[in-house]
């Protein structure tokens, strides 16, 4: 908008002695023409194309000295700013001495004006525009550099929580263990002190308080070993699971893609692990694979896992196979789907839905 006003201004101050000294329907079907070109050049893209176009209306003219009153807009064509564009600014302005030759003093003097005033609005404008530029330039780099700090933020959260997570789990690891090792070893060595004192007890008085006794530890040691279970489970990190069992694959290359925005209950997180560490062993011990990957990811309605190596002397699928079977009832127990394929490498893919037993 503010080189089409510059223009504007410039082409009113070459039309007043344009149309003091020619005033016919020619002159004004000049004018109109000349406003025509204006027009064309500001919208050409290419200042290339604007220099070739300034030129030959500056030759032109020469024969026709009625185009002599709108060369300023000619010089404000041109970016002197340029150096490449030095040579074209040198050849406007020898055009324009040859056609000012002939012209009256006072007019020369007047053309000379205009046209330093629009050597000045081109400098201005193209200043103008430089610093926009450089503006919108350091505020689309701010932008993406808070988007940068702001991801980093974020990730360095999520990076906290996982670290609180795994801290939390391996905590729970560490108290189920010692739950085990001790108040289990205990509580079992309890059970059959009791037992061996009702073996060889032969007052009928202590029976009763010794099978209560009995009990109560047995009782104790359920309730102590459900609560080692289910602190065992809910530890389980799935994605920190499968990094060490690949970590364990030493001499293959491998590949882990984990892809779930939540994870899934502790029976799937349990199934998956165990699938993996058989299938992984399997590779080991029977496949000539190099390459091995285990992709987990999360669908709207259901967790998928597969598990892919590129061996090449596979065998028969059998399903009585214990660790192929295996694999298959414990996906069945969750009322999921277990496939195998042997077309590129041994596959097993996994799906199970999220409404499936937790």
């Amino acid at each position: 908008m503010k080189d089409l006003i510059n223009r504007g201004i410039l082409y009113l101050l070459c039309l007043v002695p344009f149309l003091h000294n020619f005033l016919s329907l020619s002159c004004i079907a000049v004018c109109l023409a000349v406003l025509s070109l204006n027009c064309l050049i500001s919208c050409l893209p290419s200042q290339k194309y604007i220099c070739i176009l300034t030129l030959l209306y500056a030759i032109l003219a020469i024969p026709f000295p009625y185009l002599t009153y709108f060369l300023p807009l000619c010089f404000y064509n041109i970016d002197i700013a340029h150096k490449k564009n030095l040579p074209v600014f040198i050849l406007l302005a020898g055009t324009s001495c040859i056609c000012f030759w002939h012209t009256a003093p006072e007019q020369t003097g007047y053309m000379i004006i205009v046209i330093l005033t629009a050597c000045l609005l081109q400098y201005y404008h193209k200043e103008i525009h430089n610093t926009k530029n450089q503006f919108h330039k350091y505020r689309d780099d701010s932008v993406e550099a808070s988007l940068y700090l702001k991801e980093k933020h974020n990730a360095l959260l999520a990076q906290q929580d996982y670290e609180l997570h795994v801290a939390t789990l391996t905590e729970r690891n560490r108290i189920a263990r010692e739950i085990h090792d001790n108040v289990g070893h205990l509580l079992t060595s309890s059970i059959l002190q009791t037992g061996a004192l009702q073996v060889i007890n032969k007052d009928q008085l202590l029976d009763s308080p010794l099978q209560n006794l009995s009990d109560t530890l047995n009782c104790a040691m359920t309730s102590v070993r459900s609560s080692v279970h289910d602190l065992h489970e809910d530890a389980l990190d799935l994605k920190k699971t499968l990094t060490a069992l690949l970590n364990y694959m030493t001499g293959f290359e491998k590949e882990l893609v984990y892809e779930l925005w939540e994870e899934p209950g502790k029976d799937i997180r349990y199934a998956f692990s165990a699938i993996s560490k058989e299938a992984l062993n399997n590779v080991r011990k029977h496949s000539n694979a190099t390459k091995i990957k285990i992709h987990v990811r999360e669908h709207p309605a259901f967790y998928q896992l597969i598990i892919a190596d590129n061996g090449t002397n596979i065998g028969p699928i059998r399903d009585t196979g214990i660790g192929l079977a295996n694999m298959r009832e414990r996906i069945e127990n969750l009322e999921g789907n277990i496939h195998f394929s042997t077309k590129r490498g041994f596959c097993i893919s996994v799906s199970v839905m999220k409404g499936a037993k937790q």
